[in-house]
C-alpha cells in the first residue's frame, strides 16, 4: 500500500468518528506460516488509559481464528458504509 502523506487523516478524532461510524472492518494477518487469512467484522473501538483498542469476534477454531492466536498483528481496514446480516436474523 503506499504510504503518501496526503492520504493521511492528521486529526485523530475524524478517524475515531469513522470507525464509529462504519465500523465493519476487513481484518488481515498471517498464519505461523505466512499463509495470509482475511475476515470481516464488525468492531468496536474503546480507548484505555490513552490506548486505543480495537474489540470484535470471529468464531472459534477456525483458520482466522487459529492464525491470529498465532500472530496476533493485523492490519484492520475501514472502508466506509456497510451492510451486515446477523446470523440470527
Amino acid at each position: 500500500m503506499y504510504d503518501l502523506p496526503y492520504y493521511k487523516e492528521k486529526d485523530q478524532q475524524v478517524v475515531i468518528r469513522f470507525i464509529h461510524e462504519h465500523p465493519f472492518a476487513f481484518v488481515s494477518g498471517c498464519n505461523e506460516n505466512g499463509i495470509p487469512v482475511a475476515t470481516q467484522v464488525p468492531v468496536f473501538i474503546e480507548e484505555r488509559n490513552g490506548t486505543y483498542f480495537l474489540t470484535g469476534h470471529i468464531m472459534r477454531q477456525t483458520d482466522h481464528h487459529k492464525a491470529f492466536e498465532k500472530n496476533p498483528n493485523v492490519l484492520a481496514v475501514f472502508t466506509g458504509p456497510h451492510t451486515y446480516v446477523s446470523a440470527t436474523w
